[in-house]
């Protein structure tokens, strides 16, 4: 088993997705993982830039189907688990920023049950959090009374967080689709999304995204 799959969801924006990869492949700190790539129905040139830019990775699968982005994420997501119990999700407009060992994260998520979700970009002014401790780190565990607790931001999750909360609602909007999932997480109970408070404000990827994707 692969320690995480990294879900890349991708449409036709081949400058944008390129620079996520390359920023993955310069400041990732680990070795034991695969690549998903998730396309949402792109021309084959760009999903063949995209493949190409992971020449030398190890890529568990991929797909361009036009389906849409809660289609393409549940797809992907399912074929990501027969590999890890852990995926990385990555949208083709966020870069790494720094180097980022994802061990200690990793290691939160494999033993403590509580947990389902490490986010790891920006968090939105006004969303209400807690601070907790885990593993002698300091967390803050996203409260569910205001939109956006969840969030499709760059974040690592486990198994546990699909079999909780479900699938993505498939046919909406991309920012529709991500509001949807946001509603299943805060109308439910079951394992909490946090996010390292020694990230500060702005997280380690950095949104370089100013075109939409649909």
């Amino acid at each position: 088993m692969l320690d995480f799959v990294i879900i890349l969801q991708t449409y036709a924006r081949t400058e944008y997705a390129l620079a996520t990869v390359r920023a993955m492949r310069e400041n990732l700190l680990a070795s034991n993982y695969g690549w998903y790539v998730a396309d949402d129905g792109s021309n084959e040139t760009h999903h063949a830039a995209v493949l190409e830019a992971l020449t030398g990775e190890h890529i568990v699968g991929s797909h361009n189907e036009r389906i849409s982005y809660g289609a393409t994420a549940n797809k992907a997501w399912h074929v990501a688990h027969d590999h890890s119990d852990v995926t990385l999700w990555l949208e083709d407009d966020w870069t790494l920023s720094a180097p980022f060992d994802p061990a200690p994260y990793l290691s939160v998520l494999n033993t403590h049950d509580e947990i389902g979700m490490v986010r790891l970009a920006q968090l939105p002014i006004g969303l209400n959090c807690k601070t907790i401790g885990i593993d002698g780190r300091i967390y803050l565990q996203m409260e569910r009374n205001m939109q956006y607790a969840f969030s499709g931001n760059p974040s690592l999750r486990h198994r546990r967080f699909r079999e909780t909360y479900g699938a993505y609602t498939e046919r909406l909007s991309p920012g529709n689709t991500e509001l949807a999932y946001d509603a299943q997480f805060r109308t439910k109970t079951g394992c909490e999304i946090v996010r390292p408070n020694e990230l500060g404000d702005w997280g380690l990827f950095g949104h370089i995204g100013a075109v939409k994707s649909y």
